[in-house]
């Protein structure tokens, strides 16, 4: 598959150190990069420049953090927030599944999850314009197909970077009895509820595909597998708490999960989901 990556980046910041401090990394990796130091000039250059990437600092939306972040994401423009310890900035106003990155500690990141962010893109783009062959049409996710060249493509970007990459495997156990006991179209909407669920608290960076009929794996591109299994930690707590329904009826479920560490061995993505195979455990 042939993407191309048109790489237009906003950076905007009310300081204009922190402009100077990051703008000579993101002009490598774009083609286009433009600068803001005014939150109402931020949303107007994402509106009309069309950026791919918007990488902003958390002090330039204050309170309305929530807010704008969600703005940029209709525009479709993916986005990396920026934070200060220094800032007095409310961390959980940014909705889970967006990318930050905390300064100075993390700054050396920077230019990993761009590159990420920017790739994602453009798959996500290529998703949208030609959807046949590339997201299954139950769940809304990416199918198979998409799984494997995304997790290809970056698990050769980790190894020849020496980044890490991890990847959740989940399974919904019931989905066959579900499926015997309530019908077809309760088990539809029991994966398309799952699928929902888990997709609002990943980053935007990671991937989320439907495997088979009852599995799915997330991509976790720049994680650890410490971060991987907080993860799953994150999602058995979720997973606890929703109780999906079918015409008024409770639909019970359970899922297991496992996870794996890209491996200095590891050729193809298919080892990495062998191995978190063999570590499937219950946590719903």
């Amino acid at each position: 598959m042939t993407v191309v990556v048109t790489n237009r980046i906003l950076l905007a910041a009310t300081n204009s150190d922190v402009i100077e401090n990051l703008k000579d990394t993101l002009a490598e990796l774009s083609h286009a990069l433009f600068c803001e130091t005014k939150l109402l000039a931020l949303q107007n250059s994402v509106r009309i420049n069309r950026p791919d990437l918007a990488v902003y600092c958390a002090d330039l939306a204050k309170e309305r953090l929530s807010e704008i972040a969600r703005s940029i994401t209709e525009e479709r423009c993916a986005q990396l927030i920026v934070f200060d310890d220094s800032q007095d900035i409310d961390y959980s106003l940014v909705k889970p599944g967006i990318d930050v990155i905390r300064l100075p500690q993390e700054q050396a990141l920077l230019s990993a999850r761009t590159q990420h962010l920017l790739s994602q893109k453009a798959f996500q783009d290529l998703a949208e314009n030609s959807l046949v062959g590339h997201v299954d049409p139950l769940s809304g996710l990416y199918n198979r197909r998409m799984l494997y060249e995304v997790g290809e493509k970056e698990l050769n970007r980790c190894q020849r970077y020496e980044r890490p990459f991890s990847l959740v495997t989940l399974r919904l156990n019931e989905l066959k009895d579900v499926n015997m006991r309530f019908g077809y179209r309760a088990g539809d909407a029991l994966i398309h509820h799952i699928s929902t669920s888990i997709l609002g608290r990943i980053r935007q960076s990671d991937l989320l595909a439907r495997l088979g009929d009852s599995e799915f794996v997330i991509l976790l591109p720049e994680c650890h597998i410490e971060h991987c299994e907080q993860k799953v930690r994150e999602l058995s707590q979720l997973l606890k708490q929703i109780h999906p329904e079918f015409e008024g009826q409770k639909i019970p479920f359970t899922v297991l999960a496992g996870v794996a560490e890209m491996d200095t061995g590891d050729v193809v993505l298919e080892q990495i989901i062998q191995r978190s195979n063999l570590e499937l455990e219950m946590i719903a």
